[in-house]
């Protein structure tokens, strides 16, 4: 390569990722990280390619009530990032892991949602909202959850079956 890296890349499978139903809920899937890398779009026009890394780091907790008969209702709270490492960190400004970093990089989402356990299966239905991205870490306030008008905004909507952990 240009730069006298020499990377042994594995296959785009073996990569991590974080977002989606099954980590950190208040994001898409592949629209966290690398690190403080800005990868998700707040309608100003940022790059949204997939994010991916090599090392991945997740805090997930939920609290898990009846509603009626076969519903249960569910809140959470999500914090995690990805990072690159093997000499890929070094292509990509800000993706590398660093342990005294390691709280500025985490991104933080909420939420609550609602199970249909009946079960031999669950289906699940919940509603995130970013807290603290890290992408906008040094480009302005990292906490996100609300709009430039005071309003809740960032929801995304997660579909799936089973508990997430």
């Amino acid at each position: 390569s240009d730069d006298g890296l020499n990377l042994l890349l594995p296959p785009f499978s073996k990569f991590f990722f974080m977002g989606g139903s099954n980590d950190l809920r208040a994001w898409p899937a592949y629209r966290l990280g690398p690190g403080t890398q800005p990868n998700t779009d707040y309608g100003e026009g940022r790059d949204t390619s997939f994010a991916i890394g090599t090392i991945k780091f997740l805090l997930s907790s939920e609290f898990r009530f009846p509603i009626y008969g076969y519903f249960e209702g569910a809140v959470f709270v999500d914090a995690g990032n990805i990072w690159l490492s093997g000499g890929l960190e070094q292509v990509v400004p800000g993706s590398g892991f660093n342990i005294s970093d390691l709280v500025n990089d985490l991104a933080v989402g909420s939420g609550f949602g609602l199970r249909l356990n009946l079960s031999y299966f669950v289906l699940r239905a919940d509603i995130g909202i970013k807290l603290r991205d890290p992408g906008l870490a040094g480009r302005g306030s990292p906490w996100v959850i609300t709009d430039r008008a005071g309003q809740p905004a960032n929801w995304t909507y997660n579909i799936a079956l089973g508990y997430p952990f």
